[in-house]
């Protein structure tokens, strides 16, 4: 009998080490980082264009006074904008923390089809946007700047945006853009909601928060 003592002491100890093993995997599992893959842009429902939406928006992003005054407080008019390639994915950005809280009134199948376009495990690639204004750049993506980091970098006045798909009603005649903008101390937000007239987008309203 005391032969088997030393056995019983090794199959217990292997034991152990099974299971302490199998709970440093779970755990392990459990604090992962989220897995995020970058595609090909799925194609928005009916006729519609992801890069119609992008050029409307983005051009009216050159013209607003209030985010050339925010993104270089030294003044001087928003000569360019750069725009990422590829959608924005977590943690840079989130609806949640854009659109849905809107002080406007979004239709809820928009809202689904937001949601239902941008979800936490892709990224986009815009395959193919070709901008047609000049004063548009695209940019392959980076880490976001801080705001003394972009403003050394980019000495004249240019924005970056960090975009995410539009969501769109279900005849394909609404859409819903949002996005995340730098440099701001921080951070930046906007949204804008779209209306077909006559096969062209004309902007209906728009939202931009800058966060305390």
């Amino acid at each position: 009998m005391r032969l088997l003592r030393p056995n019983f002491t090794i199959r217990r100890l292997m034991a152990v080490v099974a299971v302490v093993g199998i709970g440093l995997g779970v755990y392990l599992w459990a604090i992962r980082s989220p897995v995020v893959i970058v595609e090909p842009a799925p194609r928005p429902q009916a006729t519609n264009s992801d890069h119609d939406i992008l050029d409307v928006v983005l051009s009216d992003l050159l013209k607003d006074t209030e985010i050339s005054a925010a993104v270089h407080p030294r003044g001087g008019k928003l000569i360019q904008i750069e725009v990422e390639n590829t959608t924005a994915g977590p943690p840079e950005l989130r609806i949640d923390s854009v659109c849905l809280h809107s002080k406007q009134a979004i239709p809820a199948e928009i809202r689904t089809d937001l949601e239902a376009r941008n979800p936490r495990s892709r990224q986009y690639h815009l395959v193919n946007y070709r901008p047609s204004n000049p004063d548009i750049v695209v940019k392959d993506p980076e880490r976001l700047l801080t705001f003394d980091e972009f403003l050394r970098r980019s000495p004249q006045t240019t924005a970056r945006v960090h975009p995410l798909l539009p969501g769109y009603s279900r005849d394909g005649q609404q859409a819903l853009f949002c996005f995340h903008f730098s440099p701001s101390p921080h951070g930046a937000a906007g949204c804008y909601f779209l209306k077909k007239v006559n096969g062209r987008w004309e902007i209906v309203w728009k939202q931009i928060s800058f966060f305390a």
